[in-house]
């Protein structure tokens, strides 16, 4: 379980939620579906901030695998280390539309 400072609240009822809908299961299962073997992920939850900018920036999941594909790693570079950055080989459209179709035929 994850406790936030401040605002920790929203995010454990957010888990909850998607917890005990099937959702996050759905979309880890989803994930697992892409490739014929269990994929590694890291996952993290990002919350808006507190004190200012708070229509800067929302609530969300950020779902990250070293997988590059079904038999390769990714492997940061020393400018994406060095930045904190991650370049992805995958354009985002076409990474959710193969989410969004391992999703789909994923069964609870």
């Amino acid at each position: 379980m994850v406790w936030c400072l401040r605002g920790g609240l929203l995010l454990f009822a957010l888990m909850t939620r998607m917890t005990s809908t099937g959702l996050y299961l759905r979309l880890l299962r989803g994930v697992d579906a892409l490739y014929d073997s269990p994929t590694p992920y890291i996952a993290a939850w990002h919350q808006a901030p507190v004190h200012r900018a708070r229509d800067a920036a929302r609530l969300h999941l950020q779902l990250t695998s070293p997988r590059r594909a079904a038999d390769k790693l990714k492997f940061l570079a020393g400018s994406e280390a060095a930045m904190g950055a991650w370049i992805g080989d995958v354009p985002p459209e076409d990474a959710a539309a193969r989410l969004r179709t391992a999703i789909e035929g994923v069964t609870l």
